[in-house]
């Protein structure tokens, strides 16, 4: 949102009856807080990117910059066709990565207060017919078009796969990397503002869809501790907006939100985890059940408050039986102490790989299963510490019966067990710690 949009946010909420002397320098202070470095006043620039590759990969590059700040919606973005055809008219000549001096100065023929310059650092790919890996590693930079001053840098890796060829490879690697800086970014151009009304279970803030705010964003409330630091408070979960004002559901708080509250966008939807866990289960081991001791690692993205995306990887023993496992899980939590203590509701699929000894060698085989579960999730420091999960879960699955011997792939019939039941109930202890954010 730009100073005058700003401005006129000023007036309209003074003209609905927000005439208080609190009222007025609060909303001042929205006024001068769109108007710092972390807004863009007059739009934003990409520049083509310099660096390894063709200019194929250079524009695209840049095209891939450009598709995340005009999907932020905080900014006016010029397309890169309007860009070619001012600097053309200017004859503006630039080549490869520019300094802030270069970029300041084309950021004035655009008519904008902030530019984007990138490289491509490195853009590679291995592999050959119809295995390619691509790798990308790319630096971004935002520049202040008045002082030529650098205000953030950026750096970023990507990687990729493909079935298709070299460029398809460099493409995805250079997508991947460009996209990892979308929160980044977000960051730098968040939305601040402030709490103008509390109920029970809502609060409205100032500033609507004019000002880049959307249904489901979140926000942390700040608020001044003796000392005179900002410290969260509280979080909030867009629910209903309008042009100037929105409405969100209280999510956590560690102190009563009051109004004039400042709230900060929360530059993130879900943030990478990871976890470990111990989990003994059930199997049918020939007809009899036993219990064999599992540990898990766990590689998650989390909404914090709300749902978890894991991949799960899993390894037990018990003297005769290895058992690895690789699987999917998706849960749910719901508040039982916003903030703190959470019901939590899963569901997941995967397989297992069993290896056992029998008289002339080793003998493997594998089978499929799907899982339900419930239990509680503890969170001991709001959105962003250690976390906890106790539960029980049930698991259905196939019964592996097909043993093949690991050295010639043939036929065993007499492994230790011939059948494994991978159907059974276990529990589980999971500690969870965030690793980095997205």
């Amino acid at each position: 949102m730009n100073q005058e949009a700003g401005k006129d946010f000023l007036g309209d909420y003074l003209l609905k009856g927000g005439d208080s002397l609190i009222t007025i320098l609060l909303a001042l202070l929205i006024v001068f807080v769109i108007s710092t470095p972390g807004f863009a006043e007059n739009g934003v620039a990409v520049l083509e990117f310099g660096g390894e590759g063709s200019n194929q990969y250079r524009q695209a590059a840049s095209n891939y910059l450009t598709q995340i700040l005009i999907d932020l919606d905080r900014m006016d973005v010029i397309s890169r066709n309007e860009i070619v055809r001012i600097l053309d008219e200017q004859r503006f000549q630039m080549s490869g990565f520019v300094d802030g001096d270069a970029g300041g100065e084309a950021g004035n023929v655009l008519g904008v207060d902030r530019i984007f310059v990138g490289n491509i650092d490195r853009l590679t790919t291995s592999g050959s017919w119809s295995d390619y890996d691509g790798e990308a590693r790319v630096t971004v930079q935002l520049i202040d078009v008045e002082t030529g001053t650098v205000l953030q840098s950026f750096q970023s890796e990507g990687s990729s796969s493909s079935e298709d060829n070299r460029t398809s490879a460099r493409n995805e690697a250079l997508e991947s990397a460009i996209n990892d800086l979308s929160n980044p970014i977000r960051e730098v151009f968040a939305i601040t503002s402030f709490v103008t009304n509390v109920s029970r279970d809502n609060v409205d803030l100032l500033g609507g869809t004019e000002m880049g705010i959307r249904s489901g964003y979140r926000y942390y409330v700040m608020r001044q501790d003796e000392a005179g630091f900002d410290s969260k408070i509280g979080m909030l979960e867009i629910e209903q907006v309008t042009a100037d004002n929105s409405r969100a559901k209280i999510l956590w708080q560690e102190e009563p939100i009051e109004e004039y509250d400042t709230v900060e966008e929360v530059p993130y939807n879900r943030q990478k985890m990871t976890a470990i866990g111990f989990s003994p289960r059930t199997y049918s081991f020939d007809g009899d059940s036993e219990m064999i001791p599992t540990l898990e690692f766990r590689g998650i993205m989390e909404r914090v408050f709300e749902s978890e995306r894991a991949v799960i990887l899993s390894g037990g023993y018990d003297g005769d039986v290895t058992m690895l496992g690789l699987g999917i899980e998706g849960t749910y939590e719901k508040a039982l102490t916003p903030g703190g203590l959470y019901l939590v509701g899963s569901a997941g699929a995967g397989f297992n790989v069993a290896w056992q000894s029998y008289d002339s060698g080793r003998a493997s085989a594998s089978g499929f299963y799907g899982n339900l579960g419930t239990g509680l999730k503890y969170y001991s420091d709001y959105d962003q510490g250690f976390r906890i999960r106790a539960g029980l879960q049930g698991q259905l699955g196939s019964t592996i019966d097909s043993w093949e011997d690991t050295d010639s792939g043939d036929s065993v019939d007499d492994g230790i067990h011939s059948e494994i039941g991978l159907s059974g109930i276990g529990f589980n202890i999971i500690a969870t710690m965030p690793v980095d954010i997205l």
